[in-house]
């Protein structure tokens, strides 16, 4: 794998500004500077390069195996202490797998990031005007300090109790750009490489050994992006600032300082896992809970 343009992204993540992966409906802030690491050309055909290698990694792969990693537990988010009865099935269906399963709150939430880090990593999950983005950065910081396996609050389990192991010390789902954006950024139809120069990650479900330098470039990068914004006085961009937006560009920084160093890539993309279903049709996904809607529900 080359990765031909091997500038480090993570020097230029305190300039913010609309994703070339951001879906449609995360509108962009009125009078946020020009994007000057997120939307260029160069970085997101290296970014689908990368992920194109990885998912052919990935189908070379037994994922039957012994060898791997297993993650210690299970964690998910919903900012309510009571979650509505649809999301609470999801949530408690990963406890079939016969793992810790914590499920944290707002308020625990912030206790944990208040204990573990607070400063600038505390201060940014308490500026997120959404439940979604309180989530991205608690994954971020959770996974970074103890590691584990992230899912979101509309993802159920549906395997049969045993968990694969993982083969990298941070696994991802790879997305295709197209499903989510405007005509304008759909792939190019002469343009041969399209089927791989336009993939993203997801930013959940999440697998991560503790500390994986993927988690903690998308935490860092998070973080600032949300102490800029929370500076200016705007409102931070769920997908590009602490979303899989953040967490490709991280990825590729993280790839290029590998690349640079000969290093092997420790990170793994698969098209989808087998054991969940992601992003059930639940009930909150018709209200300003829905992330897409880019609602203020923390002023």
């Amino acid at each position: 794998m080359v990765l031909l343009d091997d500038r480090d992204t993570h020097s230029h993540s305190h300039a913010l500004g609309p994703s070339r992966a951001e879906p449609v409906g995360d509108a962009p802030v009125a009078g946020t500077p020009a994007q000057a690491d997120h939307d260029d050309d160069a970085s997101w055909e290296d970014l689908g390069r990368l992920v194109a290698h990885l998912l052919e990694v990935d189908a070379g792969k037994d994922h039957d195996s012994a060898q791997g990693l297993v993650p210690t537990d299970i964690f998910n988010y919903w900012d309510q202490a009571t979650p509505p009865a649809d999301v609470a099935q999801c949530l408690a269906s990963w406890r079939a797998t016969g793992l810790p399963v914590q499920t944290y709150d707002r308020d625990s939430a912030d206790e944990y990031l208040r204990h573990h880090f607070g400063g600038d990593v505390l201060a940014a999950f308490r500026y997120c005007h959404h439940p979604s983005m309180q989530s991205d950065i608690l994954r971020m910081a959770r996974l970074a300090q103890d590691g584990g396996l992230y899912v979101d609050a509309d993802d159920e389990y549906v395997g049969d109790g045993l968990l694969p192991r993982f083969q990298a010390g941070s696994a991802l789902i790879a997305l295709a750009v197209c499903r989510h954006c405007p005509d304008s950024l759909q792939p190019r139809a002469n343009d041969p490489a399209a089927a791989q120069a336009w993939y993203y990650l997801g930013s959940a479900p999440w697998f991560s050994e503790p500390g994986h330098p993927v988690v903690l470039r998308s935490l860092d990068r998070a973080v600032a992006a949300m102490t800029l914004r929370r500076r200016r006085g705007e409102l931070g961009k769920i997908h590009a600032d602490v979303g899989p937006g953040c967490v490709s560009m991280a990825a590729l920084d993280y790839a290029r300082d590998c690349q640079r160093k000969a290093m092997p890539v420790d990170l793994a993309a698969s098209p989808g896992w087998s054991f969940v279903v992601q992003s059930r049709m639940l009930d909150y996904k018709a209200t300003d809970r829905n992330w897409r809607r880019n609602a203020v529900l923390y002023p």
